[in-house]
């Protein structure tokens, strides 16, 4: 009876399905296979390359992405020793694989200022920020659209404009130097990050939106630096998550939903900071200021988001393009003098003879009063400083890694061939610690920035702001921020080590984008006066 049952039920399935499953296991096989040689065939290209190229061993599936398993610093350190290893062996570059994608990591500096000269197609990984940036200049994938929009925000940095914000730097300063009489009373450890940030975020905000949002006074109602804050969390959390880098998994770990909400937020805020000038606008035009409005008026230079709407042809309904714009530079200028503030008054307080210098320096330029502001000229006769920023740059640049990507077949000269399909990796942290240019390239020496020595080495191995048509156009904003607000800290203060960080060794950073300090990164403070 079970027998008859169970070849009733053969031959039904038999007539139901005239095949067999042996037949079709030998279909599917061949539909796979031959989906596999086209993909691996596309890809030849990159496994010649790779077999050529030398590079850490790569494990099945996941590649080398078992590098970036470590903290931030632990990484950066594992690539500079990568880095070097392969340039004793006289390698132009070393190649790395992250799961399926080819890297190919530059080591000759011909070879990254020519990447970074022809191709201006940035790394996928910085479509991740999409939903901060948008279309801004940071991001944007389309070279003719990105080309247009830096020729129109160009002009809005043109020298004599930076020369006005700064008024804006030394005013935020000075807040931020009164913040701090506290803790040169106390003699408390603690870590400047926080109060810089803030005062940073003022300072872009003046010169971007002619807005003070008085972040230093009212820091827990900031909510486009708290979304802002976010967004780059969560994007540091993809970027060193190959797995996250797929949006369908990201959905499925909740960052997806929340990384929308902070962008849709973001842009709410930047709408409502837009409506706000426009309102401000009509105001002047109307003779409506109040004395406060009016003052700030006078004494502030047109902002940049003023500009931009007044540019030949702007209409409200480019609003999303200027918001992108305008998320672009505040984000830009925030994150990167920021960081390099934390990491000057650390380095400072760690070489107090270095710091002698540079306070003898800011006497004899600023003179005693306690309240002056610096004018450009001012600005320009800190040359120690200047030197100090550089060093600090060098050793920490503000964004250590740069990423390209190849879209097709390209011979970009000087001996450099990729295929289509390559990510090139521009380590400038281990540029920057090279010692053909940098010798004890691990010691904080201001003294690498005298002429000179600047003289005897090739121009592009410092590049902390990057190089070529996609450089960063705030470069000269950033330096001139940070002078004015170096000089008027160390002006006023005397910056002692903390037990937590009482050697270079014990700094430590994660990435955000840009480098982020750790919590380690604390200081003291001893009043001059």
């Amino acid at each position: 009876m079970e027998t008859g049952s169970a070849g009733y039920s053969q031959q039904s399935f038999t007539k139901a399905f005239p095949f067999n499953l042996s037949s079709l296991n030998i279909k599917l096989s061949l539909i796979v296979v031959t989906i596999l040689a086209i993909y691996h065939w596309r890809r030849r290209k990159l496994y010649a390359l790779s077999w050529k190229l030398e590079g850490p061993p790569a494990l099945p599936i996941i590649g080398n992405a078992y590098v970036f398993l470590a903290s931030m610093d632990v990484i950066f350190k594992s690539m500079n020793k990568m880095h070097n290893k392969y340039r004793r062996k006289g390698h132009k570059m070393y190649r790395f694989w992250v799961g399926p994608d080819f890297i190919a990591n530059l080591i000759d500096v011909k070879y990254i200022c020519t990447i970074l000269n022809q191709s201006l197609k940035k790394g996928k990984t910085y479509s991740l920020l999409d939903d901060q940036f948008h279309n801004g200049i940071f991001v944007n994938p389309n070279i003719p659209h990105w080309r247009a929009s830096r020729k129109t925000i160009v002009p809005v940095f043109h020298f004599e404009i930076l020369k006005s914000y700064i008024r804006i730097f030394h005013k935020e300063a000075t807040i931020l130097a009164r913040k701090w009489e506290k803790y040169a009373d106390s003699g408390a450890t603690f870590n400047p990050e926080n109060d810089i940030n803030l005062a940073t975020f003022d300072m872009v905000m003046m010169s971007t939106l002619g807005l003070n949002p008085r972040a230093q006074d009212n820091p827990g109602n900031q909510s486009f630096m708290h979304n802002f804050d976010k967004l780059f969390e969560i994007t540091q959390t993809r970027m060193f998550n190959p797995l996250l880098y797929s949006n369908f998994i990201c959905k499925l770990t909740g960052l997806w939903a929340e990384q929308k909400k902070h962008a849709a937020d973001l842009i709410k805020e930047s709408q409502k900071i837009l409506d706000q000038i426009r309102e401000r606008q009509r105001k002047q035009k109307a003779n409506e200021l109040n004395a406060t409005e009016l003052d700030e008026i006078r004494n502030h230079a047109k902002s940049f988001a003023e500009l931009m709407m007044e540019s030949p042809g702007y209409k409200k309904e480019d609003d999303s393009e200027l918001i992108s714009q305008i998320v672009t530079v505040i984000g830009a200028g925030q994150d990167t003098t920021k960081s390099q503030n934390i990491v000057t008054l650390l380095m400072l307080a760690l070489h107090p003879d270095i710091q002698d210098k540079v306070q003898e320096e800011i006497d004899r330029v600023l003179g005693p009063d306690p309240d002056y502001c610096p004018t450009y000229e001012d600005l320009c006769s800190l040359e120690y400083i200047d030197m100090v920023i550089k060093e600090s740059l060098r050793m920490f640049p503000a964004a250590p890694i740069i990423t390209r990507d190849v879209s097709e077949d390209s011979d970009y000269g000087n001996g450099l061939t990729l295929p289509g399909g390559t990510t090139v990796f521009v380590s400038i942290y281990a540029l920057h610690r090279d010692p053909r240019f940098y010798p004890n390239p691990d010691k904080f020496d201001p003294s690498r920035w005298s002429p000179d020595l600047v003289a005897q080495r090739p121009a592009n191995c410092f590049m902390p702001f990057s190089t070529g048509p996609r450089n960063c156009i705030g470069a000269k904003y950033a330096m001139m921020a940070m002078k004015t607000v170096l000089a008027k800290l160390l002006k006023t203060y005397r910056v002692l080590p903390s037990e937590e960080c009482s050697r270079v060794e014990d700094i430590g950073f994660e990435l955000r984008v840009t480098i982020k300090m750790n919590e380690n990164s604390k200081i003291r403070l001893k009043r001059r006066n």
